[in-house]
């Protein structure tokens, strides 16, 4: 008589562990791989010789699998010829995988990138290396670089840096240059120059280490609402936000703010989906390979109780990949008001592949088309409503895209 109960709870564990293990296969910001880290060879010739089998290896691993057969409009073998040389001239891992980033923007798709061994490492340790801060180009500044998030555990916190200054320079280059992900080496120090909200000048050197993003952020507002932010799409956050749902589950109402949110486990979306709508399989969107395969996508309810709370979702140009997908099938499915402004469009599904040194690359595999048909790479979400925070409510702590989403929910 025990035995069928076991039975079924054994199946949905293995079934549970099969999708832990497809979401690390493939993610909208993919998971590391698994690699060895090999030392670069001191020999001149042998560096040569092991950074062309690397840059090689890249090219050719997205010659064979890139969603689209036309590389985006970009010949693929003349981006080989353009950037092989620079590869095979660089006497570290850092000019090494610049140029093989440098030929992989050509396709102008934010999902396929590589990483170096040491960044790799950093990011298996649930980290990777930074000086502690997010930054954009502000519109109130004619696109001058604004600090918007300084990170507690960061350099550039124990500097004194401030959300709302400029960063004019990181070593004599654009900021974006120097220190966009994978681009830094721990114990890497970088010259940056600030002008603080006085308009003082600081010119500081900011060493790189590997960091934790900023943690979740859950509290109360008026009128029994809460605030849940999470900057990640994991199986940890979903359990965290299961669990502040479960802890607050009285609420009128809540804000779920993935203005910095950057994508993540199409696995941990869809189950946080499910716990979301009266109806555990919610269309998600569809999935398009290269030979035109379809493989249509759904909400997950495994177990657990469903929260059917009102929601607002707060949205920017920053969020990106999953939380884009999170927010398409809130607005689709008319479960939550949208504010803020459109995001990236930023929504292909991507592959991990090792390099020959540890490195790893990231490669876009799927295309996606919303629930109802709407293909959002390169467009993006819009919002419901509009908004957003002028350097003015930077500089001041003021928040009026949240104060839109409590009105919202408030009426």
């Amino acid at each position: 008589m025990t035995s069928r109960p076991r039975s079924g709870i054994v199946r949905v564990l293995t079934l549970a562990a099969w999708f832990v293990g497809l979401g690390c296969i493939l993610a909208f910001t993919g998971c590391v791989s698994v690699s060895v880290t090999h030392k670069r060879p001191d020999d001149p010739a042998a560096q040569v010789e092991h950074n062309l089998r690397v840059f090689d290896t890249a090219w050719k691993r997205v010659h064979d699998r890139y969603y689209d057969e036309g590389f985006n409009g970009v010949d693929w073998t003349a981006a080989h010829a353009a950037h092989r040389n620079n590869a095979a001239e660089a006497t570290d891992d850092t000019t090494l995988y610049r140029a093989i980033n440098a030929m992989l923007a050509e396709l102008d798709d934010n999902h396929t990138s590589a990483r170096a061994p040491e960044t790799v490492k950093a990011r298996r340790a649930r980290g990777f290396n930074a000086i502690g801060l997010n930054f954009l180009p502000h519109p109130d500044l004619d696109e001058a670089i604004v600090v918007l998030r300084v990170w507690p555990e960061g350099d550039a916190a124990h500097s004194g840096v401030r959300p709302g200054w400029i960063m004019e320079s990181c070593n004599n280059q654009p900021p974006q240059d120097v220190l966009g992900a994978g681009k830094l080496a721990a114990g890497q120090t970088v010259t940056c120059t600030f002008r603080d909200l006085a308009g003082d000048l600081h010119e500081l050197p900011l060493t790189a280490r590997p960091l934790k993003p900023p943690a979740n952020e859950a509290r109360r507002l008026v009128d029994d609402l809460i605030y849940l932010r999470f900057d990640e799409f994991n199986l940890a956050n979903h359990r965290w936000l299961m669990a502040r749902l479960q802890e607050h589950r009285n609420a009128s109402g809540a804000v779920i703010d993935l203005r910095f949110n950057r994508g993540g486990n199409p696995i941990a979306l869809n189950l946080m989906l499910g716990r979301l709508f009266a109806d555990s399989r919610v269309p998600v969107g569809t999935f398009i390979t290269r030979k035109g395969r379809e493989k249509d996508n759904r909400s997950l309810r495994l177990w657990g109780e469903r929260f059917d709370l009102p929601l607002a979702v707060l949205i920017s140009e920053r969020s990106s990949s999953a939380a884009e997908i999170f927010a398409h099938a809130m607005q689709v499915n008319h479960r939550a008001t949208l504010i803020g402004q459109p995001t990236m469009g930023s929504v292909l599904a991507a592959l991990n592949y090792p390099l020959p040194d540890g490195g790893r690359l990231q490669v876009s595999v799927r295309d996606y088309v919303g629930p109802e048909g709407k293909r959002l790479e390169g467009v993006g979400v819009e919002p419901h409503i509009l908004s957003e925070q002028t350097l003015a409510d930077l500089i001041a702590g003021q928040d009026p895209t949240l104060d839109l989403a409590i009105d919202t929910l408030r009426r």
